[in-house]
């Protein structure tokens, strides 16, 4: 499975740790997005009709974005 790892918040960016994103078992450190890209991806579908996948958004309301 593709997993991402929240590991810091501040008030532009979400820092993260990308798992599997390549389907090779990678693990990329020191990943960046900014929370206006991660709220514009998260507005659009998440799921592909044509593609069958399994999809989970975690978040703690206590940290929010």
């Amino acid at each position: 499975d593709h997993t991402i790892v929240t590991t810091q918040v501040d008030e532009e960016y979400v820092y993260y740790a990308d798992c599997n994103g390549d389907l090779k078992s990678t693990i990329v450190y020191h990943q960046r997005m900014s929370k206006d890209k991660l709220d514009e991806l998260l507005c659009k579908p998440l799921l592909s009709q044509v593609v069958s996948t399994r999809g989970y958004i975690c978040h703690y309301r206590g940290n929010e974005l």
